[in-house]
């Protein structure tokens, strides 16, 4: 059987995978309930539970200590995965523990052509999780990282104050509640 592409239908397919690249990325977990999203320039990442914002958009993004700053990236590559492998534990209770999720590793090159991050993003059906890469060659140092994670609304948790070397108990206080760590 002979396969014959015009211009048209190549024209088309490119499109489409241009328009799939155009939106925020998003994976999700094995079982659909978890999801991970990306905005298409690399700049926030949010977090969903059975639909329900768990993490509103937050920062994502790295300081160079010996590098110019990252410039504006635009979306220019996705390749999925997905895993599903008993891994071997040693010196735990369990001897083994499930890895099990989808994920995707999105490519982002500075506007212009220029360096390229990339993104290796996990969803699980407990949670999420995510590291950057850089396609350098030369070595490059960090000089801090501007990824956050923002709650959704204003969620309940239980904190323990700390006052010394005193155990104090726990309150339940919404995070709107929570003062900012004293640095030492």
């Amino acid at each position: 059987m002979k396969i014959l592409f015009s211009a048209a239908s190549t024209a088309a397919c490119l499109l489409s995978h241009a328009a799939a690249l155009a939106a925020n990325p998003v994976v999700a977990s094995p079982d659909g309930r978890t999801t991970i999203e990306v905005a298409e320039d690399g700049s926030t990442f949010s977090v969903k539970r059975r639909g329900e914002a768990v993490i509103a958009p937050s920062p994502l993004g790295l300081d160079l200590a010996d590098a110019q700053a990252l410039g504006p990236l635009v979306l220019e590559s996705r390749s999925d995965t997905a895993e599903d492998r008993t891994i071997a534990l040693v010196a735990t209770k369990a001897a083994a523990a499930r890895d099990h999720y989808r994920g995707a590793t999105l490519g982002f090159r500075e506007a212009g052509a220029g360096r390229r991050l990339f993104i290796d993003l996990r969803a699980y059906d407990d949670g999420m999780a995510f590291r950057y890469r850089l396609d350098e060659t030369a070595a490059v140092s960090l000089d801090g990282e501007r990824t956050a994670f923002v709650p959704a609304g204003d969620p309940e948790c239980l904190i323990s104050e700390f006052q010394g070397a005193h155990e104090v108990g726990f309150e339940r206080k919404h995070t709107s509640q929570l003062r900012p760590a004293r640095t030492h």
